[in-house]
C-alpha cells in the first residue's frame, strides 16, 4: 500500500498539479474552545514570524467535533514538508510549545493529500472566500422525502 501511495504521489508532482493538503483532527470531548484559542495563537506566531500560512479551516457542525485544516501547495513536496522548519530561531521554542498544546487537545488526526487537475477544474480565486457553507448528509432508505424536504427548508433560509 505505501509503494502504491509513493508511486501516486510521484505522478502527482511529474504532472505539475497543485496541491492540497487536508488534516482532519478530532477534538477531544469538552476541547474545541482551547484548541480555537491555540490555533488563534499559532496563526498570531505565524504572523510573527514571516511564515505564509494561507488556510482554510471548517469545523464540524454536527457529530463529533471535528476540524478540517486545508493548505494549497504547488508541490508535493511542499505539502509534505514540515512546517516547523519555518520556525528554526528565535520562535522555535514558542511554535513547539505550542504545538504540544495543540495535540493535547486532539483524540486523533488523519492527512490526505490530493492533487487538482487543472484541466478538469473550476480556476481557484486569488483570495480565500470569506465564508463557504459544506454540508454533507447521509439519507437511510425510506426517508428520500425527508431528507429534500429538509435541503428545501436550508435553501429557503
Amino acid at each position: 500500500m505505501k509503494q502504491l501511495l509513493l508511486l501516486a504521489l510521484m505522478v502527482m508532482s511529474l504532472a505539475g498539479q497543485n496541491i492540497q493538503h487536508t488534516r482532519r483532527y478530532t477534538i477531544k470531548g469538552g476541547r474545541m474552545a482551547e484548541f480555537e484559542s491555540i490555533v488563534k495563537d499559532l496563526n498570531a506566531l505565524y504572523k510573527k514570524a514571516g511564515v505564509p500560512s494561507a488556510t482554510l479551516v471548517f469545523q464540524s457542525v454536527t457529530g463529533a467535533e471535528q476540524v478540517f485544516v486545508t493548505r494549497y501547495y504547488e508541490k508535493i513536496s511542499q505539502s509534505l514538508a514540515n512546517r516547523s522548519d519555518a520556525f528554526k530561531g528565535p520562535h522555535e521554542a514558542e511554535y513547539r510549545a505550542l504545538n504540544m498544546r495543540l495535540m493535547d487537545t486532539v483524540a486523533a488526526r488523519e492527512t490526505r493529500v490530493a492533487a487538482r487537475d487543472a484541466e478538469l477544474s473550476l480556476p481557484r480565486p486569488a483570495a480565500i472566500p470569506a465564508y463557504i457553507r459544506v454540508i454533507k448528509t447521509q439519507v437511510k432508505p425510506g426517508k428520500v422525502g425527508e431528507g429534500r424536504a429538509l435541503i428545501r427548508e436550508w435553501g429557503d433560509g
